[in-house]
This record gives C-alpha cells, structure tokens and sequence, in this order.
C-alpha cells in the first residue's frame, strides 16, 4: 500500500477570531448516477447536521462534483475550494465520508494538506476525526488508503469483466452494438435498466441500422488506412454520429466499438511495402524509378 506523508495537519493553529463562529463549506460527489448511490440530499443532510451540532456556520449553497470520479482532480471543483480557503472565506470543509473527497491517497493528501496550510479544518461527518492529532491524522490516511482500495478492486474486476466480454466475442457492455439494432418493437436503451428484447428477438439476431451501420463500416476502413482515431472522433462528431448512449464520441468510446471486431468482416490494409512497384532498366526506365501501384491485400 502507498504510505501516507508525514503531514496532513495545519502549518499552525489559525482559531476563527474570538467573538465569532467558524465558517463552514460543504463539499459533496457523486461519482454516478445509479441505484445504490448515496444522494447529494443525503450528504449534505449529514453535514448540515454535524455543522449544527458543532455551532458551525454553513457560508454558501453547498460545492458539488456531480459525476466526478475520485480517482482524478482535475475536472474537479477542488481547485475551486482551495482559492477560497486562501481568500479566507470559511475556516471548515465538512465532507460525508472520506471517500468523497477522493479515491486516490496520494493525491487526496496533498490537497488536504493545501488546506490545512491555509488554516481550514477538514471533516467528515460519519467518519470524524481530529486531523490535529497524530491519530486522527492517522485514521483519515486510513480512511483515504481503504477508499483507493476499493476503487482499485472495481476496476480490477472491471477490467477482468471487459476481458471475458472481449474473449467472448460479446460488446464492452450490454448496451448493445453500435451499428445495429434487434428490431422495431424491442425498447430502446435506458441508462440505469437492464437492456431486454421483444419475444421476437429472443435469439438475438441484430439487422444493420442504416444510419450507423455504414458508419461502422467506414470507421474500419478509414483506420485501417492510417487515419488517427482523434481525426475520426472529430468526424463523427462533426456528422452528429452519436454512440449508442446518444452522447457524442470520445477516442474511448470509439477504441471499444472497434475493439470487438463484432462488425468487422473482410478488412484490406494497404501494405506501405507493395504501394509502389520498382521498374528496371530492362523495361527501358532509368533504374530506380517509381511508379504508383496503390495494391492492397487482406489481413
């Protein structure tokens, strides 16, 4: 496991000044939306009440991440929350749990180190822990290590689930195959439901859909001639060729609907070697000379 550093604790002690309550901020995310999540209602519900049980003064609307893994910070709001704390505008960033914070420790503990430079005091409300003490430092480094484990463990499993599907000869997911359809009566894709077909397409025939059937079909041939997987994303997005989601195409997204070959048939790669043919002196051409052959062959 990634040790912890051996800060996490405020440079010096920076009390709220005498006469005043501490000033609190409230940070929420959701990675996504599914069934089982724990709703933004229900975080900020949590925080709100430690705020109130420890006479803390709550500044503004509470700051979200919605659909912001914790494994990166980037798209993320903290930037936003760490120039706050240097103009001095709350003195307490209260949390749910520590893992909403972040799933990557390393990172996780820099930026709360930031922080605490700043004089803010983090808490979690359901996993609260003075960050002043040596334990307390301890258990929200434990808190943070066990949250990246259990992101680890997903993606491994993940990862093992894409490969089996992939061996399988079956789509990265069971949202179906971009390219194709069952037919007119099965019901379309909804995010968060189980992908069911009509009676009438229990063996799960799939005919080509004629909007991004040939599109498929011209992805494969563009790539296997050389064209880069950013120029094809930007021409599918710029034909609003959209995924099987309906959302416009990231390199992703493509690199999974080419990866399964599921629509792949006879592809012919053009061979850089036999593109252009030599011509010799004995067919009355200077020695050297090229002429353009353009031949292909399969793969």
């Amino acid at each position: 496991m990634t040790t912890a550093p051996l800060r996490l604790r405020p440079l010096e002690e920076q009390p709220a000044s005498a006469g005043r309550r501490k000033r609190g901020l409230i940070y929420v995310r959701v990675s996504k939306a599914r069934d089982d999540m724990i709703s933004p209602e229900l975080q900020v519900g949590h925080a709100q009440a430690l705020a109130r049980s420890e006479n803390i003064d709550v500044i503004a609307d509470p700051i979200m991440d919605l659909g912001e893994s914790g494994r990166q910070f980037e798209e993320r709001r903290i930037e936003e929350i760490k120039q706050m704390a240097r103009d001095n505008q709350f003195d307490v960033l209260i949390l749910w749990i520590w893992s909403r914070f972040g799933r990557n420790l390393r990172e996780s503990l820099q930026h709360l180190d930031a922080l605490m430079d700043y004089g803010v005091e983090v808490r979690a409300a359901k996993e609260d822990f003075d960050g002043k003490t040596t334990i307390g430092r301890f258990a929200i480094a434990q808190m943070l290590n066990i949250a990246e484990l259990e992101s680890n463990q997903k993606a491994d499993s993940w990862r093992d689930t894409f490969e089996r599907r992939r061996n399988k000869g079956l789509p990265h997911s069971n949202r179906g195959r971009f390219g194709y359809y069952r037919c007119e009566t099965c019901p379309k894709w909804e995010f968060g439901k189980k992908l069911e077909t009509c009676p009438k397409c229990r063996n799960g025939i799939l005919k080509v859909d004629p909007v991004t059937g040939p599109a498929l079909a011209q992805l494969y041939r563009d790539y296997a001639a050389g064209i880069s997987v950013r120029k094809l994303v930007a021409d599918l997005n710029r034909r609003g060729v959209r995924t099987f989601t309906g959302k416009p195409f990231a390199s992703g997204d493509l690199h999974a609907v080419l990866d399964s070959g599921f629509g792949l048939g006879y592809v012919r790669y053009l061979i850089p070697e036999l593109s252009h043919q030599v011509v010799t002196n004995d067919e009355r051409r200077p020695a050297g000379a090229v002429a353009a052959r353009g031949e292909s062959r399969p793969c």
